[in-house]
């Protein structure tokens, strides 16, 4: 693990990890913000460590903070600082020059998924750290990429800031506890002086630098600083030449210290959150739509490697669901479960497209998985091993992945307004797997339901999904069991 940082800085760090390494409660906890981005202590408001454990309750909280406060900072950093832990969930900053402030946010995994859920672009950030103990964030539940929907449903969205707006209020969450249960419980504090400017602040600097993320489709630190100049390359002109002064008076005014803001502020990131708003409104409405779906269910989609080798027909009792379906252009592979699905769903021709098959299984075609393991082990051992073999006269999940990209290609250059494609449970993996940048060798993992539509969006020549979040839980959820 590379720490990048002084002395005191990891010092710190091991210190920290040395009293949290031997309970066995802990999946994960990882250092993530300012403090990992910069050098050292100086300028960092506080210090955001995020703790991931098995069983989550308050003798769980009580005792972790009890571990942090065992740490002598003044020894350990020849500061005299008393530790001040915040427990609250959001952008709430205790701004205090006396304490050393420690933002400790607890999840469990079922914590943690709903997170990642309604708040993708705080987590995305969060799986850039390589300052952890045990696991990274995003081996226990990831985010995978950003997407358009998550500007106007995630917590700290669109919608949110604008309410937090409208109310003068700066909106977070704190744990209830009971019965070794517990709920969050939402907050809310009044936006005066340095919190209201930093809340400003906050606004301005992620929902850019999260759009340049989103749209460069890389997980990497930008700085406000410096993509400020370049604002042109990412949203109109319009949009720059009426913002781009005042964010600089926003970057400089933080640089100095400069806490006080003037009353027209109000007004102008009313302004911006709306325009902001109108541009990823646009941008999705100038996209082509693209609804990948997997085929009605069939009476062999029971636990049996079911690829090209039979054609089953789909199963009636599903009609009543495809009918609520409709689309005027229908790609399709041409199995029978996938065309018969087609034919319900389209409201013109379909095009059949052999990119759009499923893998061929090959020898294994039929087999469930207790004879295949009797039949093939090299194959089993393989996969245990991290390989992507190809199954016996068949395919691997990497030419099922070349078809694919052959296909996707093909579809950018589609003038139709929304397609839908109609295709496989491997294709589909590889798909998601792809998009979400999981690694290969948990393709298997994806849970890919029938007659599901997962929406993704072309805009200037470039494939984004845009997923539901909610939809992808029930895709991830043999990662998180």
């Amino acid at each position: 693990m590379y720490i990048k940082g002084n002395v005191k800085k990891k010092q710190f760090i091991k210190a920290v990890f040395s009293k949290l390494k031997n309970d066995k409660n802990i999946l994960s906890a990882t250092f993530v913000g300012s403090f990992v981005d910069k050098y050292s202590f100086k300028n960092i408001s506080d210090i955001d460590l995020i703790i991931i454990v098995k069983n989550l309750n308050y003798k769980t909280t009580k005792t972790l903070e009890k571990k942090l406060h065992q740490i002598n900072y003044t020894r350990l950093l020849g500061i005299k600082k008393k530790l001040l832990i915040n427990n609250t969930f959001g952008p709430l900053k205790f701004n205090s020059n006396k304490n050393l402030v420690v933002h400790l946010m607890i999840y469990d995994k079922e914590g943690h998924v709903d997170h990642v859920i309604k708040s993708p672009f705080t987590v995305y950030d969060w799986e850039r750290s390589n300052i952890y103990l045990k696991k990274k964030i995003s081996e226990i539940y990831k985010v995978g990429s950003l997407q358009f929907n998550d500007f106007l449903s995630a917590r700290r969205g669109l919608f949110n800031y604008a309410n937090d707006i409208k109310k003068k209020k700066i909106s977070y969450r704190k744990y209830r506890f009971f019965n070794n249960k517990y709920s969050t419980v939402k907050h809310f504090i009044r936006l005066k002086s340095r919190d209201k400017f930093e809340y400003y602040f906050h606004i301005v600097k992620n929902l850019i630098l999260n759009f340049i993320k989103f749209y460069k489709k890389k997980n990497q630190l930008f700085f406000i600083e410096k993509e400020i100049k370049n604002l042109d390359k990412y949203f109109d002109k319009s949009f720059s030449k009426k913002y781009t002064k005042n964010i600089n008076n926003l970057i400089n005014a933080k640089k100095y210290k400069n806490w006080d803001i003037s009353k027209k502020f109000d007004n102008w990131i009313v302004n911006f959150i709306n325009d902001f708003e109108s541009i990823i409104m646009r941008q999705i409405d100038e996209s082509k739509k693209i609804v990948f779906l997997r085929h009605g269910k069939t009476k062999m989609n029971n636990e049996s490697f079911l690829g090209q080798g039979r054609n089953p027909d789909i199963d009636r009792s599903q009609i009543k669901i495809m009918n609520k379906i409709k689309y005027k252009k229908v790609y399709s592979s041409p199995l029978k479960r996938c065309s018969q699905t087609a034919q319900f769903i389209s409201n013109n021709k379909i095009f059949y497209e052999k990119n759009l098959l499923e893998i061929n299984y090959g020898k294994v075609e039929g087999l469930t998985i207790k004879k295949l393991k009797k039949k093939f082990p090299k194959l089993v051992y393989n996969w245990k091993n991290g390989k992507d073999p190809k199954f016996p006269l068949g395919e691997s999940q990497a030419d099922v992945a070349k078809r694919l990209n052959i296909f996707l290609k093909k579809i950018i250059k589609d003038h139709n307004k929304k397609t839908c494609v109609v295709t496989h449970n491997v294709f589909l993996r590889c798909l998601i797997g792809i998009f979400f940048k999981i690694k290969k060798k948990f393709w298997y993992k994806i849970n890919i339901p029938h007659l599901v539509e997962f929406e993704f969006l072309i805009n200037n020549n470039k494939i984004f999904s845009n997923i539901n979040r909610k939809i992808l839980k029930i895709l991830f959820l043999n990662f998180v069991k």
